[in-house]
């Protein structure tokens, strides 16, 4: 059973249809990927002295167009990929040279429709590893976020103009004591970057706490969340971030209950951060539950999907209708 309360723990309406199959996957109609022309890249990892990135581009009839493939002796990785309207491809990852004190680099490359290299940029850190995960292309800007560090990793997230040029000045961190992991990324109307990801040990008990980190549209920190909640102080995490017209956080993931035993959870905060409403499975099954997606159609309309886990585990699409 699905339950949408208000921040005060009152019910709302809600109504919703479920569908269970093998996969799924939430993509918007137009947000970047796929491209408007139908053609679709596609970031992947493959094993040849260590991974090494690619990048490959289809046409919407299965023909392949092009490939890249970097790499170096170490680990390389692509996280995300978009495009912006006029076709241009862009990936975020990290490029690891090999050797035991060379830590990785987190890149952002763009590519023409053609597949010829527009640009690239890669960034480093002496004494911690960098890696970009996540790239949202929104209006004129390049959004890119991911973790730096190794023992306790910091949250980043970076701003770059279509030409490869750095709009904010520099790389923004958010940290927390223990660490913390970034796990999705969007970008609001208004040009400011939200964040979901978990912060380590950070709850009263040293529970893990899904977390929301949301910038301004020049890059300083707007605030940051941890969902706690009594009734629940076990590990939990988002996984996945929207946002609506009016420029509230609709954050998907999970959280436990008891052992292991995890809940679907969804929370809403509105465009300064105050939690609105917080949506949770009751019972749902007896495994781990999670929501790995999440899209915002309308202002009351958002669909999340992810697992349910019983005796085995299901994926599951749930669209929800939610009050204003």
């Amino acid at each position: 059973m699905l339950t949408w309360h208000k921040a005060n723990g009152d019910a709302l309406p809600l109504h919703f249809w479920a569908k269970r199959c093998c996969w799924a996957l939430l993509r918007k109609p137009w947000s970047g990927s796929p491209e408007p022309t139908g053609t679709v890249p596609v970031p992947s990892s493959e094993a040849a002295g260590g991974y090494d990135s690619a990048i490959v581009k289809w046409s919407s009839k299965g023909k392949r167009l092009w490939t890249h493939v970097v790499g170096s002796a170490g680990l390389d990785l692509i996280g995300s990929v978009a495009v912006d309207a006029s076709d241009n491809v862009y990936v975020a990852g990290e490029l690891a040279p090999g050797g035991v004190t060379t830590y990785s680099r987190a890149t952002v490359r763009s590519y023409r429709p053609s597949g010829h290299s527009r640009w690239t940029v890669t960034l480093s850190d002496p004494v911690s590893p960098l890696s970009f995960k996540f790239v949202v292309v929104r209006g004129k800007g390049v959004f890119v976020a991911g973790v730096a560090g190794s023992s306790t990793t910091r949250l980043l997230a970076a701003k770059y103009t279509l030409t490869g040029k750095n709009a904010w000045g520099g790389v923004k961190a958010q940290a927390y004591a223990s660490g913390a992991w970034a796990n999705g990324l969007t970008v609001d109307r208004k040009g400011c970057a939200v964040v979901a990801a978990y912060a380590y040990a950070a709850g009263a008990s040293g529970e893990n706490l899904a977390a929301v980190w949301k910038l301004t549209s020049a890059g300083g920190t707007a605030w940051h969340r941890e969902f706690s909640n009594s009734a629940w102080p076990h590990d939990g995490e988002f996984n996945a971030v929207g946002t609506d017209s009016k420029c509230r956080v609709y954050a998907a993931g999970d959280v436990y209950v008891a052992g292991t035993t995890g809940n679907l959870l969804m929370v809403r905060y509105s465009a300064a951060g105050s939690e609105q409403a917080m949506w949770r499975s009751v019972g749902q099954q007896s495994g781990y539950c999670a929501f790995s997606d999440v899209l915002v159609l309308t202002d009351t309309q958002v669909i999340a999907a992810g697992q349910v886990a019983g005796n085995g585990a299901d994926a599951a699409v749930y669209r929800a209708k939610t009050t204003p």
